[in-house]
């Protein structure tokens, strides 16, 4: 948990040089097709305007982005000072990977015993070494309240 508490902090750390970068980015692409499209409307104007239009966008991406990474980290960091966490083992008898079309999650049924199926799904279960198998844990996190979240 550690590990993955210093993983966070660091994409928190990062994530100014990310948000500058993309910023910089969509700004000079905007800027760049503009004034190559448009020969009669001076460059300076062009740049004007696409900065009145890409900064605010910028920060608002970055400021947002920021914000729930360090809520993440939060959580963790508060994970780690109650030290609990909840585990949900998974033992399955068989496992069925259902097919991701157009940016859908992840998605996996794994049958139980009992008759019973559970789906887990999201962004955080893609495919890896270790996952998907018909035996794992998902282990979640209690918010200050005490109330349980995943991941």
């Amino acid at each position: 948990m550690r590990c993955e508490l210093s993983r966070r902090r660091r994409r928190l750390r990062l994530a100014k040089r990310g948000g500058a970068r993309s910023g910089l980015v969509m700004y000079g692409a905007a800027l760049g097709l503009t004034i190559a499209v448009s020969r009669r409307i001076p460059p300076l104007d062009v740049a004007a305007v696409w900065f009145l239009i890409c900064v605010p966008l910028s920060l608002w991406s970055y400021l947002s982005a920021r914000r729930d990474l360090a809520r993440r980290v939060d959580r963790f960091e508060e994970a780690l000072r109650r030290n609990e966490a909840y585990e949900l083992r998974v033992q399955s008898t068989q496992m069925v990977e259902f097919e991701e079309e157009e940016d859908e999650d992840a998605c996996y049924a794994f049958q139980l015993d009992g008759g019973r199926i559970l789906f887990v799904a999201g962004q955080s279960y893609y495919r890896s070494a270790r996952f998907p198998n018909t035996d794992f844990s998902l282990v979640g996190l209690y918010d200050k309240e005490g109330s349980a979240s995943t991941n």
